[in-house]
């Protein structure tokens, strides 16, 4: 504690963990909230009936939760070292660092979103060739069960239907 009490020494230890305390609940918050996005979002028959438009206001979405930190460390910067001469270079390196990181995490999101389709396609072609038995066989399934949403369950048993428009 007597290190974050140097780099803030006029500001009070209540006020420091209670900023710490906010930043890390709101940071974990935003990004679970961001994991359970990405988990419903890429869910296969989400992904395949979704228009381009849509996958791009949602990698959008997606990028803004899971990179919430940057701003939120920006923003408590001020509070922890409320000294006038430092006030400005935690913000501005923060939001500097958010403006270049956001539109290259949003274009991966989309391309991410776009390599899981292709993905789920060629599983799909896999499962209508032998009734999906190759995938639920294989060890890696067999390891991620637990894990599997009830969706994708369904998917590796029964595949695309047939009139999926692709």
């Amino acid at each position: 504690m007597t290190f974050v009490l140097r780099l803030a020494p006029n500001t009070p230890e209540w006020l420091l963990l209670a900023v710490a305390i906010i930043v890390v609940v709101a940071t974990v918050v935003l990004a679970s909230w961001g994991a359970i996005l990405e988990i419903r979002y890429a869910s296969p028959y989400t992904l395949v009936a979704t228009p381009a438009g849509q996958k791009w206001r949602r990698a959008i979405v997606l990028t803004l939760l899971q990179t919430s930190f940057f701003p939120l460390i920006g923003l408590a910067a001020p509070i922890l070292s409320p000294a006038p001469d430092q006030w400005p270079a935690a913000p501005l390196f923060c939001g500097g660092i958010w403006v270049v990181v956001l539109p290259i995490v949003v274009l991966f999101k989309r391309w991410d979103l776009e390599r899981r389709l292709k993905h789920y396609i060629k599983m799909d072609a896999v499962i209508k060739r032998d009734g999906g038995k190759t995938v639920s066989a294989s060890p890696f399934f067999r390891w991620m069960k637990p894990f599997m949403t009830s969706e994708f369950t369904r998917f590796v048993k029964d595949g695309f239907p047939e009139d999926t428009t692709r």
